[in-house]
């Protein structure tokens, strides 16, 4: 059960029929008499069913909201994690305590979420996100584009720290882990 109430089957019917509609929650709400159209009915059971497959809502939306800003997500990057905003807060805390961070490494970037955050939070820094992925920088630079960063955030294909050359203040990293 979702913190909500809500059944996790639940939520995802309701973000799969906000996305097809196009519509706010809430409109739809305020409007119960809305009429879905054939086109629009044909993309909801498709999405459906893609779901019930097993294939996240994220996914099939493109999208996951991450720390308040929206990330265009896809099967090349895994989807961010709702506790990975704790390094967000962190950093960010850290910061008020040691002025003269300017520069920051995003190790596993994926997305480019933490990156990009973090760019968007601490604008006098420049963020470099590394990733062995090359589809995922791909997604991290459209990302970056999305949100106004990409002059301060950088991407590099590398396997860990093997590539990165300069110095830098601080080092943040969530990689993928396997659950139990």
């Amino acid at each position: 059960m979702a913190a909500s109430g809500m059944s996790d089957a639940q939520l995802a019917a309701e973000v799969l029929l906000v996305f097809v509609l196009r519509k706010s929650k809430e409109e739809l709400f305020l409007r119960p008499d809305f009429r879905i159209n054939e086109p629009e009915l044909t993309q909801l059971y498709d999405l459906t069913e893609r779901y019930l497959k097993g294939e996240p809502v994220a996914y099939l939306i493109q999208n996951k909201e991450f720390y308040g800003l929206d990330f265009f997500v896809d099967q090349r990057v895994l989807i961010p994690r709702p506790e990975s905003e704790i390094l967000v807060d962190k950093l960010l805390e850290f910061s008020q305590l040691h002025a003269n961070i300017s520069k920051i490494v995003d190790v596993g970037t994926g997305s480019g979420c933490l990156a990009i955050t973090l760019a968007c939070k601490l604008p006098d820094a420049q963020v470099t996100g590394v990733d062995i992925s090359s589809d995922a920088l791909e997604v991290a630079k459209m990302n970056a584009i999305q949100h106004g960063v990409l002059g301060r955030c950088h991407f590099l294909q590398s396997n860990l720290l093997s590539l990165v050359e300069d110095p830098h203040d601080v080092v943040v990293a969530n990689l993928p882990y396997i659950g139990e």
